[in-house]
């Protein structure tokens, strides 16, 4: 008898859009290698009606500057369907930013504010594109920038309720069912601008009892804020689900002690001034931006299906770590078709 050593490709027996439905319930780092397997696999991770579900799930990245060399500047990224950081290209960012600066990333965008420059960088390919914004320390100016049309148009400012004691610094961000929301990170001061009519509502306090500082974020189809928490019993980190109409809140997950305390290594009053929060989608992401713990990170991911939160630690990051002097937090989609098109796998 005669073995046959032949090996057999079983994806000649199944349907191309078959292939494709099992193609795109992969990662996007395993998507990445599987279209170099065979022509097949690159044609159809490169045809643009492929949309795989990773590319749904936000990234959060970790971008650290030092001051003194910006050769020791390094960026992270951390997948969290296959629970894994990777090391991105110091390409991608720019070598400085100035101490105003304001990050922000979105669907593979980078997006970087800073007195009278604006720059926007898809993640993972090194290009930019660089426009006039107005100076934010002045007046909490607006402009909204439409990158099709490549121009800018200059919206009313923000209410004088966040001039007083406010900054771009001590402000977040969220876009929300078509209104732009911003927040007071310690005032609780809410406001949102209407797109469609160009107006800002008037400003609402949104601050639960207790609160110390909080993040208003936009969390798929609801608006949620995530704060650190101080009371009789010591210190929490809750998440509230908010009425964007009334801006009522009611507490919908509090992070396990546990992994609350991981985040911290002192007992001091002031542990919990390097406490950052970012978020998007179904994903908010928790971070100490002090280096002595190596940055550590936890993250709640947040069911569609059933609203459940599930709660967990974000491994360390990948050796070397470089000491920083700054430290940007964010969160972004990244569409496969980006990644495939640029240089870096």
């Amino acid at each position: 008898m005669v073995e046959n050593t032949q090996q057999i490709n079983y994806f000649n027996y199944i349907t191309t859009d078959l292939t494709q439905t099992i193609l795109s319930h992969l990662p996007l780092k395993s998507l990445i290698r599987c279209s170099t397997v065979c022509k097949q696999f690159r044609s159809i991770t490169n045809n643009p009606s492929f949309h795989p579900t990773a590319q749904t799930t936000p990234w959060f990245f970790l971008y650290g500057l030092n001051n003194i060399s910006c050769k020791k500047n390094q960026s992270f990224a951390y997948d969290p369907l296959l629970n894994e950081w990777i090391h991105v290209p110091k390409t991608c960012f720019p070598d400085t930013l100035l101490a105003e600066s304001s990050i922000s990333g979105d669907k593979g965008l980078f997006f970087n504010t800073a007195g009278v420059n604006f720059s926007l960088s898809p993640i993972l390919k090194p290009l930019w594109f660089i426009g006039g914004l107005v100076d934010m320390e002045d007046n909490l100016g607006v402009e909204i920038y439409d990158g099709d049309l490549n121009s800018w148009e200059i919206c009313p400012p923000l209410p004088a309720d966040f001039r007083s004691g406010n900054s771009s610094q001590s402000l977040c961000s969220g876009l929300f069912k078509e209104r732009f929301y911003v927040f007071g990170i310690y005032s609780g001061f809410v406001s949102s601008f209407d797109l469609e009519k160009r107006v800002w509502s008037d400003v609402q306090t949104l601050r639960p009892p207790g609160v110390v500082m909080s993040c208003l974020i936009s969390c798929g189809r609801e608006l949620m804020l995530a704060g650190l928490c101080n009371d009789v019993r010591g210190h929490s980190f809750n998440l509230w689900r908010v009425d964007e109409l009334t801006m009522e809140f009611s507490v919908v997950a509090i992070m396990p002690s546990d992994l609350l305390n991981c985040l911290f290594d002192s007992d001091g009053d002031d542990q919990f001034a390097s406490l950052k929060c970012v978020g998007y989608g179904n994903f908010i992401f928790v971070f100490n931006e002090e280096h002595r713990r190596n940055y550590p990170a936890c993250v709640c991911e947040i069911r569609s299906d059933s609203g459940e939160c599930r709660w967990r630690r974000v491994p360390d990051l990948p050796e070397p770590v470089n000491r920083f002097h700054k430290v940007i937090g964010f969160c972004s989609t990244i569409p496969i078709h980006r990644i495939l098109g640029s240089e870096v796998v």
